[in-house]
């Protein structure tokens, strides 16, 4: 490698396996649970901006068969903007903004990050203004959630979390009871 480093003391792993791997040199219950041939789990990796599930087996020589695979991306991008300013501006604007969208999202990220559902204060999105003076906000969904400044969307806590995450909780929660239903992937030992 151009890097340097010794090949055969490097692998690599997406997430869902590095996640398994963590858990089996972490915990003896979990080693042993996940040890045996044929041995199918699910891993539910819920990062900072997308929640990854998939079902893995255990092959005979111990690496893994992915069985399936979900990715839902937890996103400012996903969710309001394209109902506050529309999916077609929305995709131009990105298509010819990319600093001003990369900031969006790095400022959208921070709040994220302050989020608690405890937390008794206002939270604001800063908009860059190529997106805000793009069009005339749509906030029929959101009236009485948001609070529009120039540039600035300010949420009450309560509100930022059930804007950003009650559908994407609820397309999670329903996604793994189809996923324990299949009687294919035989989650549950009978």
């Amino acid at each position: 490698m151009e890097a340097g480093i010794d090949t055969s003391k490097l692998k690599f792993a997406l997430e869902p396996e590095a996640a398994s791997i963590w858990c089996e040199s972490h915990s003896a219950e979990a080693s042993i649970a996940l040890a045996g041939t044929g041995t199918r789990y699910m891993v539910v990796d819920l990062g900072g901006g997308t929640a990854d599930i998939s079902v893995h087996e255990r092959n005979e020589d111990g690496t893994l068969r992915k069985y399936t695979e979900l990715v839902v991306v937890i996103g400012v991008e996903r969710m309001l903007m394209p109902n506050l300013f529309g999916r077609e501006i929305l995709h131009a604007w990105k298509r010819d903004n990319q600093d001003d969208y990369m900031e969006l999202l790095r400022t959208f990220e921070a709040e994220k990050l302050a989020f608690g559902p405890d937390l008794d204060t206002k939270l604001t999105l800063e908009v860059p203004e190529s997106l805000f003076d793009s069009t005339t906000l749509d906030l029929t969904r959101y009236e009485d959630k948001i609070e529009v400044k120039p540039y600035k969307l300010r949420f009450e806590t309560k509100n930022f979390g059930t804007i950003f995450f009650d559908d994407l909780i609820t397309k999670i929660v329903n996604h793994l009871k189809k996923l324990f239903e299949n009687q294919d992937l035989n989650l549950f030992k009978q």
